[in-house]
């Protein structure tokens, strides 16, 4: 089961995601380019960051094919509840010729 929460209006939210190796991928946001790792805003009263690089969002920038990497999220004065596993995901890159 998941629960979906808006950002309270304390302020927006910032979360920083990171790659595990910025060889096989960064992030990408219109205020910092491409690095690892990268922040973005979740605006106060939504749920998510926007959902574009140009609206102020982020996306992974593949930079390698093939590896596995782990991608993690976190935010300032968020923890992982002991039950819900891990905070980490990981990703195989596959990159189009």
């Amino acid at each position: 089961m998941q629960q979906i929460q808006s950002v309270s209006a304390a302020g927006p939210l910032t979360v920083t995601l990171t790659s595990s190796d910025s060889a096989v991928g960064l992030f990408n946001t219109q205020a910092a380019g491409s690095q690892n790792p990268n922040t973005v805003q979740i605006a106060v009263n939504t749920a998510s960051s926007p959902g574009t690089v140009i609206a102020g969002g982020i996306a992974f920038d593949a930079q390698s094919s093939g590896d596995t990497i782990t991608v993690t999220a976190s935010a300032p004065g968020f923890s992982i509840p002991a039950n819900a596993g891990s905070a980490t995901t990981q990703v195989t890159v596959t990159v189009d010729p």
